[in-house]
């Protein structure tokens, strides 16, 4: 119930920005400070190691798969044992990229947490919309909490003893 209230709560802040003016670094770390502040909550994490930019320039792209790469580093300890990543091709990566961030980008897909068709892979794009921003940040969220639940026996048929 929480992770919808995050969800909403970046949709309407995206929404209110105006549409044509890029998100700024440090409206970009505000945001995933605020994902870091909820998923320790939810997921029983400890305190996350976020540096916080007061940069008013744009969000770039290398950038933004940075900070993507910050929050799978801070819930990879609790991701589900049986989930794997896939070895998808991806038809249409653009350029631009450097060889680590390449490979990391190709993670965060083949995990999932970023689908394939999305602005940061398909896009040389240097400036991202709030509207833009949000909507990768919260696939990302919703993966993430697909990827770390953990179910319960109780209520999960195919788990509950004989």
């Amino acid at each position: 119930m929480k992770l919808v209230s995050v969800i909403l709560f970046f949709a309407v802040v995206a929404s209110g920005l105006s549409k044509d003016t890029p998100i700024s670094q440090a409206e970009a770390d505000h945001s995933i400070r605020k994902v870091c502040i909820h998923l320790k909550q939810v997921l029983g994490l400890p305190d996350a190691k976020v540096t916080v930019s007061t940069s008013s320039a744009p969000l770039n792209r290398e950038q933004f798969i940075d900070r993507l790469s910050v929050l799978f580093s801070y819930i990879k300890p609790k991701i589900r044992q049986n989930v794997h990543p896939l070895s998808l091709e991806i038809k249409g990566l653009a350029s631009g990229l450097s060889e680590p961030r390449e490979k990391t980008l190709r993670s965060l897909v083949n995990f999932g947490l970023v689908s394939p068709d999305s602005l940061l892979v398909k896009t040389n794009q240097t400036r991202f919309t709030p509207r833009e921003f949000g909507q990768i940040l919260g696939g990302f969220l919703a993966r993430a909490m697909d990827i770390t639940m953990v179910l319960d026996p109780k209520y999960s048929p195919e788990l509950m003893p004989d």
